[in-house]
């Protein structure tokens, strides 16, 4: 496993130092595949921590002390997840309309007659989020008392 681990992470740099060496991949779709390959690297480091607990002859710890670790591993592979489907959308798009250049973006996907119906969405959806985590903090705050 830290082979492989290694030689992704070997990928993944080799990649992000291509976009920022050679000027003709530095475009939008280019940029986004280094970000991809920025966060593939993210949580493949996370693969290197049980190996290391294992080997420390850890094989418990406090759940905290875990969240720390992993955190970033995980938000890693979160990112990567929404890149990928971000380009893969892209790339799709720009097979189906050649001769329609974009410029690729998060507001590229919205249709012009459906930005106002996104824009609430949005609105909603965090809102939302408001609400699950202020009720997340209640619900903790109750139960500690």
């Amino acid at each position: 496993m830290i082979i492989l681990t290694s030689i992704g992470i070997f990928g993944a740099m080799n990649t992000i130092l291509a976009s920022f060496k050679n000027k003709s991949l530095r475009t939008p779709c280019h940029i986004f595949i280094a970000s991809n390959a920025f966060c593939d690297m993210l949580s493949q480091i996370g693969l290197y921590i049980p190996v290391f607990l294992t080997l420390s002859g850890i094989n418990y710890m406090e759940l905290q002390i875990c969240w720390f670790m992993e955190v970033i591993p995980y938000c890693g592979v979160n990112a990567a997840v929404i890149l990928t489907l971000s380009i893969g959308l892209d790339r799709l798009y720009s097979v189906l309309m050649p001769m329609n250049p974009v410029v690729c973006g998060i507001t590229t996907l919205v249709v012009p007659s459906l930005s106002q119906y996104n824009f609430y969405a949005t609105i909603v959806i965090s809102l939302v989020i408001l609400l699950v985590y202020g009720a997340t903090w209640v619900v903790a705050k109750t139960k500690n008392q």
